[in-house]
């Protein structure tokens, strides 16, 4: 969908209406106010709605809740469990104009009753604010639990680590990301091989030495002396990246194994700088002379 509005093309748009004099009205009024806004495709019934989801992309639905094979609410949750990530503006008549509300309130972005569309430019602002406040809603969701699981990751963190002192401040030195971009992007290049074979391994029990590849990987870390925020930054934009273009469904999969390959990566970093400490102080001199 941002890729759509990002370069100006038009919405694909899905429009489901059983009455044809109210789907021509439409189609003619969103040409009139945007000629170049919105490329329709037109069903009349809720099995033609489905069938055309499953077989096409598009960014928007304008559903008319009153199908020959589908009333009321219902229509928007059949349509929903099918693509429950396109934004919806339902059409309703000026005489159930309760149930546009109902169904805003029951997740759809907006909904218009159909035929009082005038000015004409109503109907095309309306269905592109929904675009708008959909792809808002999600980036704001996105970043709300990034931050919440960021939040868990360093709480937990703080509980595997103790008092060992692994973070960066230690050392003075700046994050991995900032010292050395392109380090940083090998590093999370190999972190999100590993997460795509732990995902691979669990959906279709296939043996991948994921435990091992963290295990380097924590010493890599650990010899570029990395802290827990550089475990947290890696994992965020390994797994921002793998969830590019993924459907709901997947990505459950690759944020619940992501954030147990995080605690792992993070107490085997703990782990190399236990090792590392009780080595420096067996080696450290002992005898000194009092200055």
């Amino acid at each position: 969908m941002a890729v759509s509005c990002a370069l100006g093309q038009p919405l694909n748009l899905l429009l489901v209406e059983d009455d044809g004099g109210h789907a021509r009205l439409t189609r003619e009024w969103l040409q009139q106010a945007d000629p170049l806004g919105f490329t329709i495709t037109h069903t009349m019934t809720l099995a033609q709605a489905i069938a055309a989801l499953q077989g096409q992309v598009f960014d928007l639905i304008a559903l008319d809740l009153g199908l020959p094979d589908s009333q009321g609410l219902a229509t928007m949750e059949k349509i929903r469990a099918v693509r429950s990530n396109i934004p919806i503006v339902v059409l309703t008549s000026q005489s159930d104009e309760f149930i546009g509300i109902a169904a805003v309130e029951a997740g759809a972005q907006d909904y218009l009753v159909k035929g009082y569309f005038e000015p004409e430019y109503i109907l095309s602002r309306t269905l592109k604010y929904a675009v708008e406040r959909y792809q808002l809603q999600q980036r704001a969701n996105a970043a709300r639990e990034e931050a919440e699981q960021q939040q868990e990751l360093l709480a937990l963190t703080e509980r595997i680590s103790g008092h060992t002192p692994v973070t960066l401040s230690v050392y003075g030195q700046k994050p991995l990301a900032d010292h050395d971009a392109a380090l940083f992007q090998t590093l999370v290049n190999i972190y999100r091989d590993l997460l795509e074979k732990a995902v691979e391994q669990q959906a279709f029990k296939v043996e991948h030495p994921v435990d091992h590849g963290l295990t380097a990987l924590a010493q890599q870390l650990g010899f570029l002396r990395a802290g827990p925020r550089d475990v947290i930054d890696l994992h965020s934009q390994a797994l921002k990246s793998v969830l590019q273009n993924r459907g709901k469904f997947a990505a459950r999969f690759y944020i619940d194994e992501g954030r147990l390959m995080a605690l792992e990566l993070m107490g085997d970093l703990v782990s190399y700088y236990r090792h590392f400490y009780r080595n420096a102080l067996k080696t450290e001199p002992t005898g000194k002379a009092s200055l």
